[in-house]
């Protein structure tokens, strides 16, 4: 038997420099987006992990019920492979993106506790 929905967490994690804008999408559907954040004066909602190397953690709740994926208001079709990205923007140099996809089975997995970390790390 499949259980829908299923739920999973998507992890974009920053290290190094205190200014960057980040966001975080399914396809070309932009999940998250911050600008013009300033770890100096926490101005964007990310999670500290590490103070020394400045490792910062924005996570974006998804819920896919075999037909769409949502987060928060936001929803997508997809019932085939679903292609993630985090991209970092650095104003003081090179911007970073990361790409992943998953393959979606034929069936979802049966048990309403499994969750599913997809986790990016940038360095800037």
């Amino acid at each position: 038997m499949t259980v829908y929905p299923q739920e999973f967490k998507l992890n974009c994690a920053k290290i190094g420099h205190f200014i960057y804008g980040i966001s975080m999408r399914i396809g070309s559907t932009a999940l998250a987006n911050y600008t013009n954040c300033n770890d100096q004066y926490s101005n964007c909602p990310g999670t500290l992990f590490v103070s020394i190397t400045i490792k910062i953690r924005y996570t974006v709740n998804i819920t896919w019920n075999g037909m769409a994926v949502s987060s928060g208001s936001i929803s997508q079709s997809t019932t085939g492979d679903q292609m993630y990205q985090c991209a970092l923007n650095n104003p003081s140099g090179a911007d970073r993106t990361r790409t992943l996809t998953i393959n979606v089975p034929d069936t979802a997995p049966s048990s309403l506790t499994e969750v599913l970390l997809l986790h990016f790390l940038m360095y800037l």
